[in-house]
């Protein structure tokens, strides 16, 4: 297990002003170190489009009000009818204590919790930060026609390699490979690379969770593929080990690609199939043959877009939010990210 502190709220000004007008914004629903979230919303704002941010290290203090028959939310003393409402990496962990007691804390952030996930049904359009389950991804791409790893869901890994077949196995969690006992403090549990004879040799006792065996692919790319409202944006990402790029990031190598006709095509069949608008989709090539491994619907991009200097999926995500915003509008037409972020902006409907 790795343990990683996030970094500290950084202090924000507010995207959007006062007052006591409803107006149609993009609300940005996440945690204060969500850096992806505060590039797009400098962007967005910056280029005249409302937006407004719920975090949950500050939430409590957003005295937030919603009138459901409007479909329209109060944040801060300001009244915004959601055009898209978008909810990241919302924890209810990362919630301050409560001086009432552990059942009071327990209480509020699961209603806290429980209220982010519905946010859609006062929006135009949601994003939910909840997708499909692994298993569920993995019986979505055969339904597509997308290879995966032979795959075995077991609390006795050992037992279970005797069902696969491949010389090399890999362990890895059935839910997220991440755990916050800590508010701030997040343990990672990431996926093992082993050998199936190794394997099969250890020891596992009662009470152990439930993982996922997969035989392991061999390849000769791996690919990280962005799905952002109909485009497409591959990098070609290099390690040694799945926990390389926590445990020393700065060995990781990235470059982007033009997406290999398989895997565009793999991606959104996949997409379409988990009606996703934004997904980070991770495949393996073995011979030009796209392997899907998961996709991660809340994935993070500013780590690549680091490592190449280049930021399309920045700007492919300003461009999705900003066309849903006045699409929710009733606005025709596609927006450009390069006009739009320019300042040409399809004019708000009077």
């Amino acid at each position: 297990m790795l343990d990683v502190r996030l970094p500290a709220p950084a202090a924000r000004p507010l995207t959007a002003g006062t007052g006591s007008d409803q107006v149609p914004a993009v609300l940005l629903v996440s945690r204060a170190a969500d850096r992806e979230l505060d590039l797009v919303a400098r962007q967005l704002s910056a280029a005249g489009l409302p937006v407004e941010r719920l975090d949950a290290e500050t939430v409590g203090a957003a005295r937030v009000v919603i009138d459901v028959d409007r479909s329209a939310v109060q944040v801060r003393g300001r009244w915004i009818t959601p055009s898209v409402t978008w909810v990241r990496h919302f924890s209810a962990r990362t919630i301050p204590p409560d001086w009432r007691g552990a059942a009071a804390q327990i209480f509020a952030g699961q209603s806290w919790q429980a209220l982010a996930e519905q946010l859609g049904t006062v929006a135009g359009v949601h994003l939910a930060s909840r997708g499909p389950g692994t298993l569920e991804q993995l019986a979505a791409a055969r339904r597509c026609g997308v290879a995966v790893p032979r795959t075995v869901v077991t609390t006795d890994p050992a037992a279970a390699s005797g069902l696969l077949t491949g010389t090399r196995l890999v362990i890895k969690a059935v839910h997220q490979h991440f755990v916050e006992a800590t508010p701030g403090l997040l343990t990672g549990v990431f996926p093992e690379i082993i050998g199936a004879d190794e394997l099969a040799a250890r020891v596992y006792g009662s009470g152990e969770p439930p993982v996922l065996v997969q035989d392991y692919v061999e390849h000769d790319l791996e690919i990280r593929a962005y799905y952002v409202g109909g485009q497409i944006i591959a990098f070609a990402v290099g390690k040694a080990y799945p926990a390389q790029l926590w445990l020393h990031p700065e060995e990781v190598s990235a470059r982007e690609i033009e997406p290999p006709a398989a895997v565009a095509a793999a991606v959104r069949a996949l997409a379409a199939s988990m009606s996703l608008e934004y997904g980070a989709f991770d495949f393996v090539s073995a011979g030009g043959v796209p392997v899907f491994l998961e996709v991660n619907v809340g994935g993070d991009w500013c780590w690549l877009e680091a490592k190449t200097g280049n930021a399309p999926v920045t700007g492919a995500v300003c461009s999705m939010l900003a066309e849903l915003h006045y699409r929710t509008r009733e606005s025709a037409g596609q927006v450009d990210p390069v006009s739009f972020l320019a300042g040409r902006r399809p004019a708000e409907p009077g």
